[in-house]
């Protein structure tokens, strides 16, 4: 879905799953990003690097990042 900008699709599927991790915040920051929610997509971006200083993170022994460098594509969605 994020590869598709399938946006709206991919928000409804990350809180459908429910997980409160550092991806689940980066893919809800991406999501509102592309729907035009600035604001909202920044605050999701600062939580999901909130999450990791937590260890609440898709990487570690079992990598479930899905590809995605969490930490540094974050911290550059709160730059934007």
């Amino acid at each position: 879905m994020h590869e598709k900008k399938l946006w709206r699709d991919l928000a409804v599927t990350v809180i459908k799953v429910g997980y409160l991790n550092d991806l689940s915040y980066f893919l809800l920051g991406e999501a509102a990003n592309g729907l035009g929610l600035r604001d909202a997509a920044r605050n999701y971006y600062v939580r999901a690097i909130e999450a990791q200083k937590v260890d609440k993170t898709c990487s570690g022994d079992f990598n479930t990042c899905e590809g995605f460098d969490v930490p540094k594509l974050a911290a550059a969605g709160v730059g934007k």
